[in-house]
């Protein structure tokens, strides 16, 4: 059973983050609604958010074997269907 402080402590972080997506919103909207480029530089900001995302997600997760991992090594006994 969680104790009262931690079940206290997480109800403050989901209230935080209502509260911080809440003033992302009406930013959002604030700008959506210049008339001459505000949809255009909202999208621009949500299209470089993803861009920024994407490319922090690469590089925590390298495409290809780490270097501890034995595939691509000559000489290693395989379990492969040419293997004998």
């Amino acid at each position: 059973m969680a104790s009262g402080a931690h079940v206290l402590g997480g109800l403050i972080h989901f209230i935080l983050r209502l509260f911080i997506w809440r003033l992302l919103w009406r930013f959002g909207m604030l700008i959506w609604h210049i008339r001459t480029f505000g949809p255009p530089i909202l999208l621009l900001v949500l299209a470089a958010l993803a861009l920024w995302i994407i490319v922090r997600w690469r590089r925590r997760h390298p495409a290809g074997p780490s270097p501890g991992d034995s595939a691509g090594r000559e000489g290693t006994a395989g379990t492969g269907p040419g293997d004998s």
